[in-house]
């Protein structure tokens, strides 16, 4: 009799676990249900990517059970299709699909980096409904600054400096910079009149170009090129002084290719009129 009271009066507890336990069976055999079959992005992939300029980007797609479903990347900006599975469709060489066989990462390869590739980029899956994995991408360029004076007395030096400084400290600073006047390469190893300095640290490399005895057509516009940062352009201009002008000029007369110089055309009548006179 009294075990009789005692279960009437833990029916409702034991009601309770009973619940519970089925509950939770319920989610242990629906978690274990879920089907392997649909394709999905694996956790560990990165949604923003720093790259130096001119280095290559890499931007992973990593999709696990693909299945039958195709991959596609996408850059966002102008929705230009660029890959679908391991073919590029772009015309812009720079763009590469990487794929090894048994692998479930699908990377995208951007050569020669520049500050416009900057931006966003999307690996598409075709499913129903399609999935999607966006990755930002940050092109960094190094920081360049060229200073000088914009005039130089001829016969001086022109002296013209190119700062390169590191945005990231991860970044890597150029292996050499090179000048230009004009747009033409200055061949400054062995030769007397150009002269090429460089200080480098641990996050800027400064470098000096020397241009001696200059004259009017050292005048010009200067430029600094190198890897990772944009060109630096500086216009110099060479004035000429007033000492080394010539103090006489003289007035000539061309014609039917005879010449005739007024000043010494002028004294020899001058001499001839005082014969006359005395």
């Amino acid at each position: 009799m009294y075990v009789q009271k005692l279960c009437c009066s833990l029916m409702p507890q034991l009601a309770s676990v009973a619940l519970l336990i089925g509950i939770a069976r319920c989610e242990n055999l629906r978690y274990h249900e879920r089907p392997s079959s649909r394709p999905y992005f694996d956790p560990t992939m990165r949604p923003e990517v720093t790259a130096l300029a001119t280095e290559p980007a890499y931007l992973h797609c990593i999709v696990h059970n693909l299945g039958s479903a195709e991959t596609a990347w996408i850059r966002q900006s102008d929705r230009q299709i660029i890959s679908v599975q391991d073919v590029t469709v772009t015309s812009d060489y720079r763009f590469q699909i990487s794929h090894r066989k048994y692998s479930d990462d699908w990377c995208l390869i951007i050569k020669h980096t520049t500050a416009n590739d900057t931006g966003a980029y999307e690996c598409l899956l075709s499913t129903d409904p399609p999935l999607r994995f966006v990755t930002h991408l940050y092109v960094v360029e190094n920081n360049v600054s060229i200073s000088g004076s914009s005039v130089v007395e001829e016969g001086g030096t022109i002296i013209v400096r190119c700062a390169v400084t590191l945005m990231v400290a991860s970044g890597s600073l150029p292996s050499s910079v090179l000048w230009y006047a004009n747009g033409t390469l200055i061949p400054y190893t062995k030769n007397i009149k150009y002269h090429h300095y460089v200080t480098v640290s641990k996050m800027s490399l400064i470098s000096e170009l020397r241009v001696r005895a200059a004259t009017f057509i050292d005048s010009g516009v200067y430029s600094c090129k190198c890897d990772n940062a944009p060109v630096r352009e500086l216009h110099i201009s060479v004035k000429g002084n007033a000492s080394t002008l010539p103090t006489r000029r003289t007035a000539s007369y061309k014609s039917s290719g005879l010449s005739c110089k007024w000043e010494p055309l002028v004294s020899v009548i001058s001499l001839f009129w005082l014969i006359l006179w005395k």
